[in-house]
């Protein structure tokens, strides 16, 4: 459900910054940028990749609230940062989002059944690399070949591997 929420807020700043602008390009991301600036100002942790905070995070420094709060900052952040058109990507912040959820999680579990749950930061580790192979696109392990020696399927034909032997 994060993701999708991720992919639905990213998606739709691009589209409401399309759709709003009105002034010349070259002003478009000083403008833009002034909203992400804004965030920054009321979570500066959010600024750069976060690696500070996720290993605070992991290390349960934080509250599940706030690591919640963190969660919805990185989401707004990272969504900015690539509506206004600047350089960045989304692996590095899904770790953060998927940390921050995962020990936010882990946290109240443990509250709620010491005896029976990990610490928190396990969680938050498990949520950094959760992946939903069941909701994946149908072609997403669909291989194009691109070298002579892959079959159909993109891997290499177990003749064709080359040696490790010298």
């Amino acid at each position: 459900m994060v993701g999708v929420a991720f992919i639905r807020v990213l998606y739709g700043l691009e589209d409401l910054a399309d759709r709003v602008w009105r002034g010349p390009e070259w002003l478009r991301p000083a403008v833009r940028g002034l909203g992400l600036g804004l965030v920054l100002l009321v979570l500066p942790e959010m600024y750069g990749v976060g690696y500070p905070v996720l290993d605070s995070g992991i290390r349960e420094l934080y509250g599940p609230g706030l690591l919640i709060v963190f969660l919805i900052g990185k989401i707004v952040a990272t969504s900015l940062t690539i509506a206004i058109g600047g350089s960045g990507g989304v692996f590095a912040p899904t770790l953060f989002m998927g940390a921050m959820l995962g020990t936010a999680y882990g946290g109240l579990l443990h509250a709620a059944w010491p005896d029976l749950t990990g610490p928190a930061g396990a969680y938050g580790l498990v949520g950094m690399g959760a992946d939903d192979r069941g909701r994946q696109h149908p072609r997403a392990d669909r291989r194009v070949p691109d070298h002579p020696a892959a079959d159909a399927r993109g891997r290499a034909r177990s003749g064709d591997r080359p040696s490790l032997e010298p």
